[in-house]
């Protein structure tokens, strides 16, 4: 360990002599990414989809995209696309942090590099960057590529079952434990002309196999003392802003300046722990000892790459934060309860109704189906073996049957509850409801709609109640037939832009949630619900982005986060937006 220690260091050293270099690099090469990625990706990728007759990949059309080749080809050269902007990126970082700042061999590496992605087996890079994607190593979570992901919504579902959870806690570490074993693979395909992906992939495997558990440690220290060093620009700049007199005439400008200020530095102190772990892997790589690299600029030039990486810097920060519209709206989302409040009780439940509303859930989320004898029931599966001990579908059943059935999760006993009892429920004690209406392709859908707003309409109640499905024809039909509710779209798998359809919003789960989605939600005038968020950083990230409607089973956490936000000033709630790992202690 105590070689591992020294590669830390003297990596320390190395970005030492040159970070004025490396960081106006580092931003440079972000810049070139963003604008390859806004202006030749994603024009070709909706150029793929328009050959499908699509504007967006759903839970909808995927059955038609995967049997179009030419849109599958299309789509793969997007992807191969990413990788190579993911290779430029790194290759400008590796050339500057390895002494190389010659221009030409730096686009010669570069020319070698896409020659080499032409081989059919550079494929395997695609896997390789959901990899470490998914762990966030060599830093490469500053790329933008935070979607190349396990969705949110299947995490969740493995953790509501002991033994699926079991086996994705065993999946998560044999999966980290890839991503270490072949943390130097892009590294290896960069230095080495002749090398391809898999045999980059091999030798970083061969190179690793002695140093895992020194590998994780090492990541761990360079993030740890990067994350105290933004805890102490931030907390420190801070100090003044609280002894500020909030009615002198400067107010505003100076605690705009320190905020400024706080970002840039934060800004700076993320370029540094990418650039740093890049540099560590590279002393082992080369296998270095000792010694530091020279220093790449004289005075002169170094003066004036300071100046212009200070420029940078503060267009940066300012463009990926201050200018976000969190700043200039005040934001109030409807915190709504997923299937009641089932972290205390069992989901779809009376009792977890109630809960939600002890919480004060401005909505509770709430699916009904429909039994044998087409009566209207409160339940999510199709099938009734993880909440009972029945086999089966709710659709073999009839209301009878359903309401002798018992519900037993984590301790608690309980029932199925029928949709009028559950209304009933809710009017008494004014809980607004979110309804999902889930259907089976074979179900009549005008005759579950009918159903379901007879009961309503008979408890005077629909002034309180807003729908959603995932199924496109029966929100569209709810809609129509009745204009005046207010009915949402739900997208499980949403990549691309959105419709224009005649929808008041759209439910989409956070991790499809995109710019594109984004601009598509502000041009159609709609709203956006989210779901479902269940941490901090997902939960920031949607405060911060205005959605209308955020879909949780932490009540508690999420008003806590909102009701911190609306009292935090101007500078913390800069630092809100920027910094995910300082949320839970930006209050100060």
């Amino acid at each position: 360990m105590k070689n591992e220690l020294k590669k830390l260091k003297y990596s320390l050293k190395d970005l030492r002599n040159n970070r004025t270099y490396i960081v106006f690099i580092s931003i440079l090469s972000v810049l070139i990414f963003s604008y390859s990625k806004y202006n030749i990706v994603s024009p070709l990728f909706k150029y793929a989809l328009e050959k499908g007759d699509m504007i967006s990949i759903t839970q909808n059309n995927i059955s038609r995209l995967i049997t179009n080749p030419l849109v599958i080809l299309l789509l793969l050269v997007v992807l191969l696309l990413y990788i190579l902007l993911v290779l430029i990126q790194l290759n400008l970082i590796i050339s500057i942090l390895d002494g190389n700042i010659n221009i030409f061999k730096i686009i010669k590496k570069l020319t070698t590099s896409f020659l080499k992605l032409l081989n059919p087996r550079a494929l395997v890079f695609i896997p390789l960057i959901f990899l470490l994607m998914q762990n966030h190593n060599l830093g490469l979570e500053f790329l933008n590529l935070k979607n190349l992901a396990i969705p949110n919504f299947v995490v969740d579902s493995f953790n509501e079952k002991s033994i699926t959870r079991n086996i994705y806690f065993v999946f998560s570490i044999l999966l980290y434990f890839l991503n270490i074993r072949l943390i130097d693979t892009l590294i290896i395909f960069i230095k080495e002309d002749k090398t391809g992906p898999i045999e980059a992939m091999k030798k970083s495997w061969r190179s690793t196999r002695k140093n895992t558990f020194k590998i994780i440690l090492s990541m761990f220290i360079i993030d740890l003392l990067s994350l105290g060093a933004t805890l102490l620009i931030s907390y420190g700049l801070y100090q003044p802003v609280k002894y500020l007199d909030s009615s002198m005439e400067l107010h505003e400008a100076i605690v705009t300046s320190l905020s400024t200020l706080s970002l840039m530095g934060i800004t700076y102190i993320s370029i540094l722990r990418y650039a740093w772990k890049i540099q560590y892997r590279l002393r082992s790589y080369k296998d270095d000892g000792p010694g530091e690299n020279d220093e790449l600029m004289l005075p002169a030039r170094k003066i004036l790459f300071k100046g212009l990486t200070l420029v940078m810097i503060y267009l940066y920060a300012m463009t990926t934060t201050l200018n976000d519209p969190v700043l200039t709206v005040d934001r109030d989302p409807s915190v709504i309860a997923h299937r009641g409040s089932c972290k205390y009780s069992i989901e779809n439940t009376i009792e977890s109704l109630e809960e939600a509303n002890r919480l004060d859930a401005d909505y509770v989320e709430m699916d009904i189906q429909m039994t044998k004898d087409h009566k209207l029931v409160v339940f999510h599966d199709w099938k009734l073996n993880r909440l009972t001990d029945k086999k089966g579908m709710v659709r073999d059943y009839d209301l009878e049957e359903i309401n002798n059935i018992e519900l037993s999760h984590k301790g608690d006993i309980s029932r199925i509850p029928d949709f009028e009892s559950y209304l009933k429920r809710a009017k008494e004690i004014r809980q607004p409801l979110l309804v999902e209406l889930k259907l089976r392709p074979f179900d009549d859908r005008k005759a579950f709609i009918d159903g379901m707003m007879d009961i309503i309409d008979s408890h005077d109640y629909r002034d309180y109640v807003i729908f959603q499905s995932i199924d496109f024809e029966v929100a569209k039909m709810l809609k129509e037939t009745y204009p005046e509710l207010k009915v949402g779209y739900i997208l499980g798998l949403n990549i691309g832009q959105l419709a224009s359809d005649n929808f008041d919003f759209y439910s989409i789960e956070d991790s499809f949630i995109t710019s594109n989605v984004l601009d598509s939600i502000f041009i159609h005038e709609k709203e956006l619900f989210v779901w479902t968020l269940n941490d901090t950083s997902r939960i920031q990230r949607y405060i911060n982005t205005g959605a209308n409607g955020m879909i949780t089973d932490e009540l508690e956490q999420m008003h806590t986060m909102i009701d911190n936000y609306k009292a935090f000033d101007l500078y913390q709630k800069r630092l809100f937006i920027l910094a995910p790992e300082l949320s839970d202690i930006i209050s100060f």
